[in-house]
């Protein structure tokens, strides 16, 4: 692994940091969770007037510093993934939401825009499944990378048992994480990217 050959390539030093933590299983993996929020914050400026001097009768443009965090939570629903597990996604929403706020989707081979459900803190939404087909991470990255939600999200998280072909690139700046099921595979997480499996902390 990465922490043996001593090589993280372009790996932020910060992710680094929680990426050998979770080699070393020193801690839980709702911790790790909370950082990776942190870490795919972005900062954004917003423009403001301000003026000069109060001698001076005009004002000129500045800019001001926002952060911005907000987060796609893609549940995988297809037919691999039992309805206890499509569940526990679902349970795992409720507590993540406590974190930050969360655009939640169902997907399967396409991401289903009608399960949409934003989920914040002390907002509870019932457990359902919308799909139950194959399974194509890719249908995330497209639905990302749309046009229409470009900027929308700084970071992904994938709900999933893993079991589907390799997730494509995303677009820049998109950190993804992913939460593989109880029993479910690792081998789909690329280089760079978070996971944390459900029945214990395992670093890629």
């Amino acid at each position: 692994n990465a922490q043996e050959q001593q090589s993280w390539g372009s790996t932020p030093a910060g992710m680094q940091a929680i990426l050998e933590k979770l080699l070393k299983k020193e801690v839980d993996w709702k911790s790790i969770v909370r950082q990776f929020f942190g870490l795919a914050r972005s900062t954004t400026f917003t423009s403001t007037v301000r003026r000069l001097n109060k001698r001076m009768p005009y004002m000129m443009p500045g800019t001001k510093k926002n952060t911005r965090a907000k987060f796609g939570f893609f549940i995988d629903q297809s037919g691999s993934v039992s309805d206890k597990d499509v569940a526990v996604g679902f349970s795992e929403v409720t507590a993540l939401a406590g974190l930050t706020e969360l655009d939640v989707y169902n997907f399967d081979t396409e991401v289903d825009e009608e399960s949409h459900k934003v989920w914040t803190s002390g907002k509870k939404h019932p457990w359902g499944r919308t799909r139950c087909g194959g399974t194509d991470f890719n249908a995330v990255r497209r639905f990302v990378s749309d046009q229409k939600n470009r900027n929308r999200w700084t970071g992904v998280v994938i709900y999933t048992d893993g079991y589907a072909a390799d997730l494509g690139a995303m677009p820049p700046g998109i950190r993804v994480l992913w939460v593989i099921t109880p029993g479910g595979s690792r081998g789909v997480v690329r280089e760079g990217d978070l996971v944390v499996q459900l029945t214990g902390i395992k670093g890629t």
